[in-house]
């Protein structure tokens, strides 16, 4: 079972007991208590990864960004001296 629907279905979970709760007016048991606090670990915990994914990815980018800066720069120079850009960049 895929780590969404688990989430999805102990979310659904909360709310049907939630909502017998509130007729009842009882206190949550420790079950139901620690199955609340698993599941926000775990959102907590997915969603602070998603975070530095986004991150790495942007930093990636903006390295990989320099690096074209970089080639096109050195380019320049090699059509300005007569050089083949290409062959310059295969030997570095």
């Amino acid at each position: 079972m895929s780590y969404q629907l688990r989430v999805r279905l102990n979310t659904a979970l909360d709310k049907n007991l939630e909502d017998e709760s509130n007729i009842v007016r009882e206190a949550p048991t420790i079950r139901q208590h620690k199955r609340r606090s698993c599941t926000t670990q775990k959102e907590e915990i997915w969603s602070n990864s998603k975070l530095k994914s986004n991150s790495l990815s942007a930093y990636n980018a903006m390295l990989t960004g320099d690096k074209l800066k970089k080639r096109r720069e050195a380019a320049k120079k090699d059509k300005k001296n007569g050089d083949d850009a290409k062959s310059q960049w295969k030997m570095k």
